[in-house]
C-alpha cells in the first residue's frame, strides 16, 4: 500500500481509534472503574434507564445499521466469486442473465 492509499489507510484508523478511545475515556471518566462492558450497560440502574428509552432504541438501531453494513463490506470478496462462477462474462453486466444469478447469490450469502 503506497501513495494516496497509504494516506487514506492513516487517517481511517486515526478516526476509528480517536472515536473508540474518546467512548472509552469519557466512560472511564463517567463512570470510573465500575464500567461495564457495553457502554449502554452503563445507563441502567436497577432496571431503569438513566435516558429516555428512544435514546437508547436509537442507539440499539444504529448499531445493527452498522453492523449490517460492515457485513456487506465483508461479504463483497464472496459476492464477487459467485458472480464469476453462475454469470456469463459474454453478456451485460445487467442483462437478466447476469442480474438474476447476482440477486439470488447475494440474497443467499447475506441470509446464511
Amino acid at each position: 500500500v503506497t501513495g494516496k492509499m497509504f494516506k487514506g489507510l492513516l487517517v481511517c484508523y486515526a478516526v476509528v481509534i480517536s472515536t473508540f478511545f474518546s467512548v472509552g475515556i469519557s466512560g472511564y471518566w463517567a463512570f470510573g472503574n465500575q464500567a461495564q462492558g457495553s457502554i449502554l450497560q452503563n445507563f441502567m440502574v436497577d432496571g431503569k434507564p438513566l435516558v429516555p428509552k428512544w435514546f437508547l432504541l436509537m442507539t440499539n438501531v444504529f448499531t445493527l445499521l452498522q453492523v449490517l453494513a460492515v457485513t456487506l463490506v465483508y461479504l463483497q470478496p464472496t459476492n464477487i466469486v459467485l458472480e464469476n462462477k453462475f454469470g456469463d462474462p459474454k453478456m451485460d453486466q445487467f442483462s437478466i442473465r447476469n442480474v438474476v444469478p447476482r440477486l439470488i447469490s447475494r440474497s443467499l450469502s447475506v441470509i446464511i
